[in-house]
């Protein structure tokens, strides 16, 4: 039996003269940041870049798009949030101060999760832009926030090897173990588990309890650095320059590295585009569209 590959290559988009660390879309636009310092935003359809670009005083390490705002967070824990319409500053935050490596949004709570390289997470409210809540985990570097489907959960996945699982109403620690140890770098929470991938680049399944489902896969060479749910597959992205794709059960069905036009070094980010698209980018400088084969 002729196994199924599911992703093909659309487009390539280049145009940034660093790393590429973080990408945000809608249904028009992606935007990109980098460590060149330049927020810039590329027509999904064409490939190109339009004429809006924000540039800012140091590397680009995360960005989240909510409605007409775009939060930007840098390697010096600066927070800017810029209206993309008109391009204009509406708030800077600085209440971290080191390297802000991941920001999430919950929509259905309206918080937006923002978490950096000393293991300290905000929260902050989308509809007045204040802070909720600082919480001090002193666990290293969080790399990765996941939120539930139905927005009553959060995890995250941090440099002390464990992930913690937290209730959104009121910020408690529901769930927390120790997932890989030489650090959490990779997560996805559903409904009924978490998905866990690790500096040591295997693949883990568990419980919301956090006993083990599966054993753990050795699913790439490097660390893997996302981990998204995209209709019926789940998708890894790596240091080690590749993307994988598997089955609801962890069954692997496709490998996208550079001999399907893939990228030439670390995969840093993947996110969901629209019902048929998913990007990636990297630091060879590139974004790469890939969209579901026709025959699926």
């Amino acid at each position: 039996m002729t196994r199924v590959e599911p992703f093909l290559k659309e487009k390539e988009i280049k145009g940034h003269r660093g790393a590429v660390y973080s990408i945000s879309a809608n249904d028009s636009y992606i935007y990109s940041g980098s460590a060149d310092c330049i927020v810039a935003r590329w027509r999904i359809q064409e490939g190109i870049q339009d004429a809006f670009t924000i540039k800012v005083e140091h590397p680009i390490y995360s960005t989240c798009l909510v409605e007409d705002l775009l939060f930007i967070g840098l390697n010096n824990g600066d927070l800017h949030v810029v209206n993309v319409y008109d391009r204009k500053e509406i708030k800077y935050y600085q209440q971290h101060v080191v390297a802000i490596f991941e920001i999430a949004f919950n929509s259905v709570m309206r918080h937006i999760y923002v978490a950096d390289a000393d293991g300290n997470l905000s929260v902050w409210n989308l509809d007045s832009l204040e802070l909720v809540i600082y919480i001090p985990l002193d666990c290293g570097k969080i790399r990765n926030i996941s939120i539930n489907p139905n927005g009553t959960r959060f995890a995250i996945g941090s440099q002390d090897g464990k992930c913690r699982i937290f209730n959104t109403s009121n910020f408690n620690e529901e769930t927390v173990f120790l997932a890989h140890k030489t650090g959490v770098t990779g997560l996805l929470l559903e409904e009924d588990r978490v998905i866990t991938g690790g500096k040591d680049a295997m693949l883990s399944s568990w419980t919301l309890q956090g006993d083990e489902i599966i054993k753990p896969i050795p699913a790439h060479n490097f660390g893997i650095y996302r981990i998204l749910r995209f209709n019926d597959f789940i998708l890894t992205a790596s240091r080690d320059k590749t993307i994988k794709v598997w089955d609801n059960d962890m069954v692997f069905c496709q490998r996208l590295d550079a001999r399907e036009g893939g990228h030439k070094h670390s995969v840093n980010e993947l996110i969901g585009v629209d019902k048929e698209r998913i990007a990636s980018c990297s630091d060879d400088g590139k974004i790469i569209l890939w969209r579901l084969a026709q025959d699926m």
